[in-house]
């Protein structure tokens, strides 16, 4: 597991990212540190079996790919670049902007990371995709790297729909109707079960307003592109799914037979079995308790910006790294999620 702390330093601030097996909990291990000295921010995130870091502060800002083992490389790679987990297929993005100087064209190039040579390349047309507002870019591989999924992107709007998919093997983009049909606009797709999870609600009126519940969950097959709406019933008759609980955050378990739920109205997060049994409710003191990832059966929790684990096997809470003052303070720390690289 990968997250980075920034601290105060004299002249600035310093953000450092730290590695964290989950098998040594409160061991972690500093890969790499980046010095702000007033004007840089850094942003992280998993880039296969790599950390992508950018400075999001300036558009010449050069990017940082740093290895598990802490050596760094100097790269140029675009924010919307997509990785295979096992680190060897690259999805690059070129955008083609239209007279508004929104993207209508997206095109991918699919390349060997080691060589790269070109895998396969494929056009993104928005209105081919039937995308009034916004753009299509890929997000993630499938676990066996043959599927490449995409979504959409609206520029000022948080809440969009839909899903599609590029097969390797036919060359072409399948859409999955389900998705945009059920308004899913928050939802997860597990790689290795190849399913989404998805959850709906009734969107805010205004900008200054929230999303209003009762959400409703539903669960797609990614091969066939079918889908259910999981009813109270399916799910032990957990309550929350007939009042007005907007889910902030869905997940599936790493094997598919379990739903992680969070949401800001409970201030907790709960675990439901899909093949029945009891849903298991923990609260996470006073404050939020989002989950941001799951893996093997661990969650990871934020809470208040806190990260927190969640060890389901022992039901125990593990403090693993949390946030100090604010900015300015001697003892500012500012504590952020990456994400997990598996290694063999």
């Amino acid at each position: 597991m990968l997250y980075q702390v920034t601290r105060q330093q004299d002249q600035g601030t310093e953000t450092t990212i730290f590695r964290q097996n989950l098998s040594e909990i409160n061991n972690p291990t500093s890969l790499a540190s980046f010095l702000n000295d007033g004007l840089k921010s850094f942003v992280s995130q998993v880039y296969g079996k790599q950390v992508f870091v950018r400075d999001v502060s300036s558009a010449e800002s050069e990017n940082m790919l740093v290895n598990l083992d802490g050596s760094q490389k100097k790269e140029t790679i675009s924010p919307f670049a997509v990785s295979s987990s096992d680190g060897k297929r690259q999805a690059l993005s070129t955008f083609h902007l239209g007279t508004n100087q929104e993207p209508i064209e997206v095109d991918v190039s699919v390349v060997d990371s080691e060589t790269g040579k070109d895998i396969d390349s494929f056009i993104l047309d928005s209105k081919q995709l039937g995308i009034l507002n916004g753009y299509a870019i890929p997000f993630l591989f499938s676990a066996d790297h043959n599927v490449l999924y995409i979504h959409q992107v609206s520029e000022g709007q948080e809440y969009v729909t839909g899903l599609w998919a590029y097969d390797f093997s036919s060359h072409t983009v399948r859409s999955y109707p389900y998705v945009s049909e059920n308004h899913l606009y928050r939802y997860q797709i597990n790689p290795m079960t190849q399913q989404l999870i998805g959850t709906s609600f009734t969107l805010p009126e205004s900008l200054d307003e929230f999303p209003k519940g009762p959400s409703t969950l539903h669960l797609v097959d990614l091969q066939t592109g079918k889908g259910i709406r999981l009813s109270p019933e399916d799910l032990n008759n957990p309550n929350y799914l007939m009042d007005d609980t907007v889910f902030d955050g869905v997940f599936l378990s790493p094997d598919g037979t379990q739903i992680g739920l969070s949401s800001e109205k409970e201030k907790e997060f709960v675990v439901l079995p899909l093949n029945g049994g009891d849903p298991l409710k923990k609260s996470v003191a006073e404050g939020d308790g989002f989950i941001r990832d799951w893996v093997q059966d661990t969650l990871v929790v934020n809470q208040e910006g806190d990260i927190l684990l969640y060890d389901l096997t022992t039901q125990k809470i593990i403090p693993l790294a949390r946030n100090v003052g604010k900015e300015g303070d001697p003892d500012y720390q500012r504590v952020e999620y990456i994400g997990i690289i598996v290694v063999q």
